[in-house]
């Protein structure tokens, strides 16, 4: 049940954007969450706050702590991303087959003011990466 969901979340933004229609940031969010639910649904992931520096962020941790998603950051890079790939990174989570990071974490406080887009959630942190810093 939770990959349908995802599935119809991925649909959704996707048929908004051949609409034209933009997706309002009450509406991102509350996807952002549902789809940080279906992974905690699907795996042993669970719902931790995330500590970036000068803010606490929802995020879903992987049990071992090596991995962490602020699911609104995310979703609002998936937004702004031109290949939307909500599926992919559900289905990589579940199959236990993630990236190394590419950056480090937590990000410089100067790339996060410098790249801090009108929502407040940074595009520069990393969509997983170590979470040293998530506190259950």
């Amino acid at each position: 049940m939770p990959l349908e969901i995802v599935t119809r979340i991925e649909a959704f933004v996707i048929g908004a954007r051949r609409l034209g229609r933009a997706i309002t940031s009450a509406e991102t969010e509350n996807l952002a969450v549902l789809w940080g639910d279906c992974v905690s649904r699907a795996t042993a992931w669970s719902w931790q706050l995330l500590d970036v520096g000068e803010a606490l962020e929802t995020a879903i941790g992987s049990p071992d702590g090596r991995f962490a998603v602020d699911v609104v950051a995310m979703f609002y890079q998936q937004l702004r991303s031109v290949d939307v790939t909500l599926i992919l990174l559900f289905n990589a989570i579940v199959a236990h087959k993630l990236p190394t990071a590419r950056s480090s974490w937590p990000p410089s406080a100067s790339s996060r003011a410098t790249n801090a887009p009108s929502h407040g959630h940074s595009t520069q942190r990393a969509i997983t990466g170590p979470s040293r810093t998530a506190r259950a």
